[in-house]
């Protein structure tokens, strides 16, 4: 458990300021044993994740998926331990919802620990693009004085009988309808009329020319990117942001955002340690994501080899900071 892991840190001579809670955006799944079923706790299982119910995850699931099939399962909140887990005939999945992630920030502020630490935070990005976990864990911490037990100041937390939501026995893999999009209406959808009398312009041909103006984020970049074309996840809603700075500011954090709003067709240039340069021909090993990644040549070379004069030089070479 969270406080069995703290203690034995702190036991261990770790500090409270070197101790970051873990809020997962995902859950871990078990498959049943070969010709059983679940149908509660001490049941068999079978040692590993289940692929059956969760192929698009390879067996641990992100949150917004967890949710679409969350009426296939009984879900149950354990008081105790405070955590949820959900089961039906065919497997067993332990997932954080809303209140679990309350009870942790709870747990480390009332324990003056450094934080907490999310993998991975767009687990929770639903289809109308809410993000509950992220939500209950800001309405926390924005609220010091009221308790996830719904009292307030340092009350204690009540006891209450498992919470369960009954789902029917399964036999087989489970199926379910696609997940629709959402049903927001697009933004600027109003009925422009031609002042010369002329005719309407059609709402929909209006709508289809404003989505198309909306940028999002492209997650499946090397680099932070927002873009305004064809290439948009299903999973992402019609109204997206108007700008690429303000997607790039709403969707990306720190040195990100720089990097989202310079991003271009161009390939990255990233460090190659074995000759000391940096390039941007595509060809950077699979690991080198994010920081490794930089927009031009003078910022790769002087966050990587700046360390040594010598080095520097030899990776610069011509280039000037004006070029940046």
């Amino acid at each position: 458990s969270v406080h069995g892991c703290t203690e034995n840190f702190l036991k261990g001579g770790v500090r409270k300021d070197q101790i970051n809670i873990g809020l997962p955006f995902y859950g871990r799944s078990f498959l049943a044993t070969l010709g059983s079923t679940l149908d509660g706790f001490d049941q068999a299982y079978a040692g590993a994740a289940d692929l059956n119910t969760w192929a698009d995850d390879e067996g641990t699931p992100q949150y917004f998926n967890i949710m679409k099939k969350l009426s296939q399962f009984t879900s149950v909140r354990h008081e105790q331990t405070k955590t949820q887990f959900m089961y039906n005939s065919l497997g067993f999945l332990s997932y954080d919802d809303e209140l679990a992630i309350c009870d942790k920030a709870e747990y480390a502020m009332d324990n003056d620990l450094l934080g907490f630490i999310i993998w991975e935070i767009s687990g929770d990005l639903m289809e109308d693009l809410s993000t509950p976990l992220l939500g209950a864990l800001n309405d926390r911490l924005n609220n010091p004085n009221t308790r996830c037990d719904g009292g307030s100041g340092g009350g204690t937390t009540q006891t209450q009988n498992p919470v369960e939501t009954q789902a029917p026995v399964l036999t087989e893999k489970p199926t379910q309808q696609p997940t629709k999009k959402p049903t927001n209406q697009p933004v600027n959808q109003q009925t422009d009329t031609i002042s010369d009398g002329g005719e309407e312009i059609d709402s929909m041909e209006q709508s289809v020319a404003n989505e198309e103006s909306l940028y999002f984020p492209y997650f499946e970049s090397d680099t932070a990117e927002c873009r305004n074309d064809d290439e948009r996840p299903d999973y992402i809603g019609q109204n997206m942001l108007s700008s690429e700075s303000e997607c790039c500011e709403t969707f990306y954090f720190y040195d990100f955002v720089d990097q989202c709003k310079t991003s271009s067709d161009t390939q990255p240039f990233y460090p190659n340690f074995e000759d000391n340069l940096c390039l941007n021909d595509g060809k950077h090993p699979d690991w080198m994501v994010g920081n490794y990644l930089e927009k031009n040549q003078w910022l790769c070379c002087h966050n990587f080899f700046s360390y040594n004069e010598k080095l520097l030089d030899e990776c610069v070479g011509d280039v000037d900071c004006a070029d940046c």
